[in-house]
């Protein structure tokens, strides 16, 4: 081997080494974590005014049932009403706006997990997702939108975190890292819960008129079913009522 070809030899050999090594140092290096530098931070920091909330939905899943119940509340025409309930007028009123001052500044808490696949385990799916086919571990949907519909907050609700009140697993829709996270909001999607129970906070002698509309509602295909019409009247506080299409010869009213 002549001095030229030596020469090379030692400097390729050398080169190699370098790329091992630079390989070898880059292979080493820890990988940079993403989402801890979201933690302490706001998930929706430009909800700040809750009189901007014109709609609430409340979507929850029934594992047990296997079952899936949307429920909406709107402001429309000076008052909140249930659009699922035939625009029922909704008397929860004060409840409504503290859910949606309580929404203002919910902040991220420790971050327990950037992976999807463990959304079933911190009850984190959503429950609107028809392409995951997990039946467990669906958290509770809850979307604040203004005007228009462009949604304020859109978060996906899971397990309380054990130990901690008003402290829960939670994350953004349309993020897969899931945060510890202090809420201390309570919502039903129950309709009795959001309707006045007692509907003769009337002064009953001026009530000359009764109509009764007995139904059901589907609320999964949102149309009414079985639907019963009775109309109640009397002429005046003191007479006797009287029910429309009774024949008083065979029939009596109790």
């Amino acid at each position: 081997m002549n001095e030229t070809t030596r020469t090379l030899t030692f400097a390729g050999i050398a080169v190699a080494a370098l790329i091992a090594a630079f390989v070898t140092v880059r292979t080493s290096q820890p990988t940079a974590l993403t989402g801890y530098e979201n933690v302490g931070e706001e998930f929706y920091p430009d909800f700040t005014d809750p009189t901007q909330a014109k709609s609430l939905r409340v979507v929850s899943y029934n594992e047990d049932s296997a079952t899936l119940k949307v429920f909406n509340v709107e402001f429309k025409d000076g008052v909140w009403k249930i659009p699922s309930h035939h625009d029922y007028p909704a008397d929860a009123e004060d409840e409504l706006a503290e859910t949606a001052a309580s929404l203002v500044g919910v902040v991220r808490g420790a971050l327990e997990s950037r992976r999807k696949s463990d959304h079933e385990r911190f009850g984190v799916i959503d429950p609107l997702d028809e392409s995951n086919t997990n039946l467990k571990g669906r958290g509770q949907r809850l979307t604040l939108s203004k005007e228009g519909g462009a949604p304020l907050v859109d978060f996906i609700v899971g397990k309380q975190v054990p130990d901690e009140p008003n402290e829960y697993f939670v994350r953004k829709v349309d993020e897969d890292s899931v945060y510890r996270t202090k809420l201390n909001v309570d919502l039903s999607s129950n309709f009795s819960d959001w309707i006045e129970p007692d509907l003769l906070k009337v002064d009953r002698d001026r009530l000359v008129e009764i109509i009764v509309n007995k139904y059901s509602i589907d609320e999964r295909q949102r149309r009414i079913v079985n639907r019963e019409l009775a109309t109640l009247t009397r002429k005046n506080s003191t007479a006797p009522w009287e029910l429309e299409g009774l024949n008083k010869e065979t029939e009596k009213l109790n």
